[in-house]
């Protein structure tokens, strides 16, 4: 096959951006990171001081919802990560195979958790919470069709915006005091 002249250049292009592929499949197409995790047990301990502040059962709630919560975004986060071996491959069909799985996965927590009943005092981060890991939830499904389509230069573009909404979920979700739905997938 001849590329205008340049037959080595379009398979190493493909083989660059399968590399940045795979490092977001291991990841679980992206995920907190070790920095979003440190001084979580603080925040959680502020957001709920701030609850008992009102009354001793806002805060209860608070605690118990934000377990709830986390808990099925532990569940979620095990499960991307269950075939992170299975994902070094980085063909476009392993690729698309993978997203779709884990697009399903975020689909299936999404709405376990949208089912929870949000006390008053962090539904406002909590909304931002779930607007991210939806959003997390359609640019899988993206990626997926991307890979189908062997569309390279859109698969790159949402590696960046999915870099973008990690930093937002991980910031609402720090406002809130979650820990577990801070994260997507391993890390």
């Amino acid at each position: 096959m001849v590329f205008s002249g340049r037959t080595g250049r379009k398979p190493l292009t493909i083989l660059v951006v399968c590399a940045i592929l795979v490092a977001l499949a291991i990841a679980g197409c992206g995920g907190g990171s070790s920095t979003a995790a440190s001084g979580q047990g603080s925040q959680t301990a502020t957001s709920t001081a701030s609850a008992g502040s009102t009354s001793a059962t806002g805060a209860d709630a608070t605690a118990s919802f934000i377990a709830q919560a986390d808990a099925i975004c532990r569940g979620v986060n095990a499960e991307l990560t269950a075939g992170s071996a299975k994902r070094a491959e980085s063909s476009l069909s392993n690729i698309a195979r993978v997203a779709t799985r884990n697009a399903a996965i975020e689909r299936k927590g999404l709405a376990k958790l949208e089912a929870l009943t949000v006390p008053g005092a962090i539904s406002l981060s909590w909304q931002g919470v779930l607007a991210k890991r939806t959003a997390l939830s359609k640019q899988l499904a993206e990626l997926a069709a991307d890979a189908r389509r062997k569309d390279n230069s859109a698969i790159q573009a949402l590696g960046v915006t999915k870099k973008r909404v990690h930093a937002e979920l991980r910031k609402a979700a720090k406002k809130g005091g979650f820990k577990d739905c801070a994260k997507v997938g391993s890390s």
